[in-house]
C-alpha cells in the first residue's frame, strides 16, 4: 500500500503534496526537518491522504494533484483558498496594506 499525502505548514499555510510508504514515519521526517523541501515550513499537519495498492497508481494521483485540477481538487475536497489556508484563518495571515510612496516627484 501507498499513500499519496497532503501536508499543510502550520507557519505560512502553504500545501505539500507527496507519497510514502509509511504516513507516520515520512510525517515525523518532515517534522523533525529531516526533508529539505519543508524544514523551513515547520510544523505541517497531515490534512488529507488517499491509499493505493501499487506505487505507479500512487505516482499517477500524486502527478494529478500537483497539476493545476488536482490543487482545484484539494481546494475543493479541504474548502480552501487558491493559498492552501482556510478562509476562516485567512485574515489572521494576510499582510496589512502598505502604503506605497509616490515616486513622481
Amino acid at each position: 500500500m501507498v499513500d499519496v499525502y497532503v501536508l499543510r505548514s502550520l507557519r505560512d499555510g502553504k500545501l505539500y503534496i507527496g507519497l510514502t510508504g509509511d504516513r507516520e514515519k515520512r510525517i515525523k521526517k518532515h517534522n523533525a526537518g529531516g526533508v529539505s523541501s519543508t524544514r523551513y515550513r515547520r510544523p505541517l499537519e497531515m490534512i488529507y491522504h488517499e491509499t493505493y495498492e501499487t506505487l505507479d497508481e500512487a505516482r499517477r494521483r500524486e502527478k494529478f494533484l500537483k497539476s493545476g485540477p488536482g490543487h482545484q481538487f484539494i481546494r475543493g475536497v479541504l474548502g480552501t483558498g487558491a493559498d492552501g489556508v482556510d478562509q476562516a484563518d485567512a485574515s489572521r495571515l494576510k499582510r496589512p496594506d502598505r502604503k506605497r510612496r509616490d515616486k513622481s516627484g
